[in-house]
């Protein structure tokens, strides 16, 4: 597949109109950014792009297995630069927790459209066992599945939780032994997840540096001193074309939830005992 080189001035990572795709066309910065959660912030604002941004497809990301995102959504790669500041708060993915910023990320996370209909042919395609999948109904060739990237959007929404814990667990809903540990095991997984995914797509590009000015409240630094300049170019996909395409086709939680399905007469089970329960 052929690659579109962009110029030196590569188009930022996330694209200018994503926040016109989550409804908003401008966020108001941060108030509340405490010091202490700077290194918390880097680390996860890295995961952040990486994920926003990576392939969808075996041309784009030899990791891909037959999606049917293949056949539905531009392929193409652009040149991209990420946004590798450490004080870049411009970004709503990089601001304190509010309205707005939780709106934005249920948008990239998918909240409440992380279900989409898959056939048998999309199952064994992706290396998985049809017999055992759970099917909306057994007269029809529907089966709910998850795109990966979707997933992986989300976990990076739980450790972004994680870092403004009381906004978001801080009430008696986490105060029972057994919900402190299916929380515990929900974000050990979705650490986990990213950690292999990360492993599996290795970046291969390079991190150069700069002299920046130096910082005279360090005593060690008082003259220019060398600094990694993250914002590195990539080549990327759409991630907008993608996103619409999943928020297009999911199966509302409202529509048809798992709650409601029972299975079938003699249907195989798999043979794996997985929850966040106890």
């Amino acid at each position: 597949m052929e690659m579109e080189r962009g110029s030196e001035g590569a188009t930022p990572l996330l694209e200018p109109d994503l926040p016109a795709r989550i409804g908003k066309i401008a966020f108001p910065p941060s108030k509340n950014s405490p010091g202490k959660l700077l290194l918390l912030f880097n680390i996860f604002w890295t995961l952040t792009l990486l994920y926003l941004t990576r392939s969808f497809s075996t041309d784009c990301n030899p990791i891909s297995v037959p999606s049917p995102l293949l056949q539905a959504i531009d392929q193409r790669l652009e040149m991209r630069t990420m946004s590798g500041s450490i004080h870049d708060d411009g970004s709503i993915f990089r601001q304190g927790p509010s309205d707005e910023v939780d709106k934005a990320w249920a948008w990239v996370a998918f909240d409440d459209y992380e279900l989409i209909n898959v056939t048998e042919a999309d199952i064994i395609a992706s290396g998985k066992d049809p017999t055992t999948r759970v099917r909306w109904d057994p007269s029809i060739d529907s089966y709910p599945a998850q795109i990966e990237f979707a997933h992986q959007i989300h976990c990076l929404d739980v450790v972004r939780k994680e870092i403004w814990g009381e906004r978001y667990f801080g009430n008696t809903k986490y105060t029972l032994k057994a919900r402190r540990r299916m929380h515990r095991q929900h974000t050990m997984h979705c650490l986990h997840m990213l950690l292999q995914n990360l492993m599996c797509n290795l970046d291969l590009g390079i991190v150069t540096h700069d002299w920046i000015p130096g910082n005279t409240n360090m005593e060690s630094s008082p003259f220019p001193r060398p600094f990694a300049d993250f914002s590195t170019k990539k080549m990327c996909p759409n991630f907008g074309p993608a996103a619409d395409w999943v928020h297009k086709n999911a199966v509302r939680k409202g529509d048809k939830t798992f709650s409601e399905l029972t299975p079938p007469p003699g249907v195989r089970v798999a043979e794996r005992n997985d929850s966040y329960w106890p």
